[in-house]
């Protein structure tokens, strides 16, 4: 179960760097990825207030995942991990793979 959370959240954080072409990890990546400013993806039209939020939610989710979940999951074999919960997360990591499919470039 630890693994395939882990496995999950590589996996999305390897298409994010493919999609970017940048070689760097967690936050760093995420900022330069979705930064509001100068990111080079885009969720939605960031001309918006809601598209803004958008942008700006979602950019704190992806550091969210890696500082709350790879970080954690990774440092340690010992986990709380049930397979409701394993499910949960690859649930969620399966939405976060899809956003960053459909980001467009900026």
């Amino acid at each position: 179960m630890r693994e395939s959370v882990l496995n999950g959240v590589l996996a999305v954080f390897g298409m994010i760097k493919a999609r970017t072409g940048l070689d760097m990890d967690g936050k760093e990546l995420v900022g330069q990825a979705f930064g509001l400013e100068n990111g080079r993806l885009i969720f939605s039209d960031v001309d918006s207030t809601s598209g803004r939020n958008d942008q700006k939610g979602f950019l704190l989710v992806y550091e969210g995942i890696f500082t709350g979940v790879r970080n954690v999951k990774s440092h340690s074999l010992a986990h709380d991990l049930t397979k409701e919960k394993a499910a949960q997360y690859l649930v969620m990591l399966s939405l976060l793979a899809r956003r960053v499919e459909e980001c467009k470039e900026r």
